[in-house]
């Protein structure tokens, strides 16, 4: 019956949660809303592709309405064709046209290379999107494995507390104190273990927060894609950074090209249409229509032409080495990913028959308890050991479900995997070259989504713990704990990792040297 229970418990943390709750396309679609660096990356692509436009415009007639007014006074008496002392008002409009006929190809190849600086920019911000929503994955899946973390805690300092009120009952008909204090201090591990996992869930919660604005609801465990059988299987032809890389280098040659052109002559078409009246201060009216080849041909520029060749040059080495180093990044985080998860895989397939075993020696050893036959402290043994391989079991299969979405991430699919074919949401992607009139009075916290990035982990946990708890209950955990500040890792994160591995909880009444030096945790 022990065993069965135990099995029971087992696959409620373990399996997805059921029901209604917020899902993992939900908390997506809400981050590439909120996100402000997202939104920064969507501009510079949007201000790439003006980019473009600015480029083209030189390989396009430029067409100007031009216009002019003013007295003149003409002197014309020297040449005895006219002589006139008047000063006249002279008035002239027209229009004027200018088309580039040939540059040398520079004007082609910046506009090729704009092109492909505008690809490059929009690999870019897809490759930080992706890279975004493989956090928020991890967050994700971090809130819900802290969440189960805590109730097998929360079942590990129950069995402690058992397990010494038994003691207790023990030493008060005259027994050895020696065994209770073992477990004291073995419960005081025990909540230790669980102040922790709690400051490990309040961590994640406040990532989670960070990302999308807005604090995690009941979280639906995601289905987790599939990402093949064998590292051979997995494409990387989609990596936003590599495509990101090739089309810069594309952009470096095409300008590369664009500058062999400035030592070349210019050829441009210019045609002019104007009407006028006492143009040039000379009286009577003045229709002038005109087209001309203008050239013009820089023969010496202070040697400005030669080094920007040379530096376009330079620049094409620096990119290729950029997308060489682009391929091996790839070629190494796959490595590295798929060996974690090769890892995880081999640790759920071990954990998973250590915890079956686990149960058995349990129910075994409280049937002999009944008869007599073994020793409370034997008993708390196995089941802290049962503990420990059902943690260690949840976080390695949390391990490997992310793992898939990394490695979906590193293929440029993770978030059509979350969001679908279109990958799209509602409210983000829309055009923002378009603003609001109206703009909504918010909080400050609100209108500053930065301003509540934590700087660090202490103002994270500011007001965010329970005061009382079920670790209460025993006498040991009655006054209140701290953990130093100089344990507390510099940037937020959500495994909440502690410096030395472990936080150490210290009591302590001076209230002036506790607010100085610790950070209250639990009472």
């Amino acid at each position: 019956m022990v065993l069965i229970r135990t099995l029971l418990f087992i696959g409620v943390l373990t399996l997805p949660i059921l029901g209604s709750g917020q899902t993992l396309k939900e908390a997506v679609c809400k981050m590439l809303e909120f996100e402000p660096e997202l939104n920064a990356a969507e501009y510079d692509t949007l201000s790439s592709r003006e980019e473009q436009i600015i480029a083209r415009s030189k390989l396009l007639p430029r067409l100007s309405l031009n216009s002019s007014g003013g007295p003149v006074n003409r002197d014309r008496s020297t040449d005895s064709l006219l002589r006139s002392g008047d000063t006249l008002f002279e008035r002239q409009v027209g229009v004027s046209i200018r088309q580039l006929l040939y540059d040398g190809g520079t004007s082609t190849n910046e506009a090729r290379a704009s092109r492909n600086a505008f690809l490059a920019q929009q690999y870019l911000e897809k490759g930080m999107v992706e890279s975004r929503v493989v956090d928020l994955v991890e967050v994700y899946l971090e809130v819900i494995r802290t969440e189960r973390q805590i109730r097998l805690a929360e079942r590990n300092v129950e069995n402690h507390e058992n397990m010494r009120n038994l003691l207790r009952e023990r030493t008060e008909a005259g027994g050895s104190r020696a065994d209770l204090a073992l477990i004291q201090g073995r419960l005081g591990l025990a909540v230790n273990t669980l102040a922790t996992t709690k400051l490990s869930y309040r961590l994640a919660v406040g990532r989670f927060e960070r990302l999308t604005g807005i604090m995690p609801g009941n979280l639906s465990y995601p289905s987790v894609p599939e990402v093949g059988n064998s590292v051979d299987a997995i494409d990387l032809s989609n990596n936003h950074n590599y495509l990101a890389a090739k089309e810069a280098l594309e952009s470096a040659k095409f300008r590369a090209k664009a500058t062999r052109g400035y030592t070349g002559p210019n050829l441009y078409l210019d045609g002019t249409a104007s009407t006028g009246e006492d143009v040039g201060g000379v009286r009577g009216g003045d229709n002038e229509l005109s087209a001309n080849i203008v050239a013009s041909w820089d023969l010496f520029a202070g040697g400005y032409n030669k080094a920007a060749e040379r530096k376009e040059k330079f620049q094409v080495g620096k990119y290729e080495e950029l997308l060489r180093a682009a391929d091996l990044e790839r070629q190494y985080n796959l490595s590295v990913l798929w060996q974690e998860r090769e890892g995880s895989a081999a640790s759920v397939r071990a954990l998973e028959t250590y915890a079956g075993e686990l149960d058995g020696v349990a129910s075994d050893y409280q049937e002999q308890f009944a008869v007599g036959r073994q020793e409370l402290l034997n008993i708390l043994d196995v089941q802290s050991e049962a503990y420990t391989a059902e943690s260690r079991l949840l976080d390695a299969k949390f391990d490997f479900d992310t793992s898939s979405y990394r490695i979906l991430g590193l293929q440029g699919t993770a978030t059509r995997a979350i969001l679908g074919p279109d990958e799209y949401c509602r409210r983000f992607g829309g055009d923002k070259s378009v603003h609001d009139d109206v703009m909504q009075q918010v909080t400050f916290d609100r209108a500053d989504p930065d301003s509540r990035v934590p700087l660090t982990q202490e103002y994270l946990m500011r007001d965010k713990f329970d005061t009382e708890g079920p670790e209460s209950d025993f006498p040991s955990a009655r006054e209140e704990y701290y953990v130093r500040k100089e344990q507390l890792p510099f940037e937020p994160s959500a495994d909440a990792k502690p410096k030395g591995g472990v936080f150490r909880l210290f009591k302590e009444t001076d209230g002036k040297r506790r607010a100085r030096e610790g950070m209250p945790i639990f009472k």
